[in-house]
């Protein structure tokens, strides 16, 4: 607990610090950059409640499974007198499924996650360029500003 207090306090200084310098610099360009991160912040609010959510049902049957499987070794010996291995492998299999399914949506939701991460970067690279070059060849036309 002690040292993630540290570390948000690090980042949440970084992020403020790195504004108020590209502000000065630049305030025109960091404006238009800036545009992109409201898209980035809303995709990840709700695609992480919906992995949250996948996450806990996931956890959910993977335990129940689980406590399925400590059943069967607890009593490994009366499942092998009376044959019950491949029933309680079935029961197991059962059980796990939904782990399975809840597993592969959530890395769905995951891999969407990152395409919006990394469309919102790249959008970004590309208005920053196409703007900086503007400004740029403005700056040229206009040696005053």
């Amino acid at each position: 607990m002690g040292d993630k207090i540290a570390l948000t306090i690090f980042a949440f200084t970084t992020v403020i610090v790195s504004l108020g310098v590209a502000f000065y610099n630049g305030w025109e360009l960091t404006l238009i950059i800036m545009a992109v991160m409201p898209l980035a912040a809303i995709g990840f609010a709700v695609l992480g409640k919906i992995q949250s959510r996948y996450a806990a049902t996931e956890s959910a049957a993977y335990s129940k499974a689980g406590a399925i499987a400590e059943e069967a070794f607890r009593l490994i010996r009366t499942v092998f007198a009376f044959g019950g291995q491949e029933k309680e492998a079935k029961r197991y299999e059962e059980n796990i499924i939904p782990a399975l399914n809840s597993g592969v949506k959530r890395s769905i939701f995951t891999g969407i996650s990152m395409m919006i991460l990394w469309i919102s970067i790249y959008s970004s690279y590309g208005v920053a360029f196409y703007f900086g070059v503007k400004f740029i060849l403005r700056s040229l036309d206009h040696p005053e500003k």
